[in-house]
């Protein structure tokens, strides 16, 4: 789909490599869709089960282990209230939520940028542990050449340019120079705790 491949070209140029968008992971492109005439939102949802295999409680640490996948040692922050109540046996679910909304401006005016931010969302005294860290990046960058011999566009970002191939000419053929390209890439990781039945 002819999205996808603009939203690749954008994260490429605004985004990669401090956020660390798409190295991984590209799948939030398969949902990508087109939301108007000149933007387009994709959202993923990945969600893994550990089991706790060891707790420490003076190092804020558990070893978990997933049902497919090597036992790991992760620190719980502070974000994540109740870590008292964690027990070896319990089943730890983690979720991981990406969207991404990307918009073309035509002959955009704002100053190329990338801000980041991030938001604690802690669970209340007494409930079970959790914790959610929403962390959010903002980005504009604008196009400063579109060469459609050579089927490329390069894409000024706040701190590098980059070029990129684009094999589809309708997609060059919506590009000009001076558009901006905006983007929000927001990030969240959720732990709760689950007790295994047996």
């Amino acid at each position: 789909m002819k999205v996808k491949v603009l939203g690749m070209i954008v994260a490429a140029a605004l985004l990669a490599p401090q956020s660390g968008f798409g190295q991984d992971d590209p799948k939030i492109y398969e949902n990508m869709e087109k939301t108007g005439p000149h933007s387009m939102e994709g959202t993923q949802a990945i969600e893994v089960e550990a089991k706790v295999i060891e707790v420490n409680r003076k190092t804020r640490e558990i070893t978990l282990k997933p049902k497919d996948g090597e036992s790991m040692t992760v620190k719980v922050g502070d974000e994540v209230r109740n870590f008292d109540k964690i027990n070896r046996g319990d089943m730890l679910r983690i979720r991981y939520l990406e969207s991404l909304a990307l918009e073309l401006k035509k002959q955009g005016t704002a100053e190329n940028m990338r801000d980041r931010s991030a938001e604690i969302v802690r669970s209340k005294p007494g409930q079970k542990p959790g914790g959610m860290v929403v962390e959010k990046v903002s980005a504009i960058g604008t196009i400063t050449n579109v060469d459609k011999k050579k089927k490329n566009v390069t894409i000024k970002g706040p701190e590098r340019s980059v070029t990129v191939q684009v094999q589809d000419k309708s997609i060059l053929d919506q590009l000009k120079k001076g558009d901006q390209i905006e983007i929000e890439y927001t990030q969240a990781m959720a732990v709760s705790v689950e007790t295994i039945k047996r």
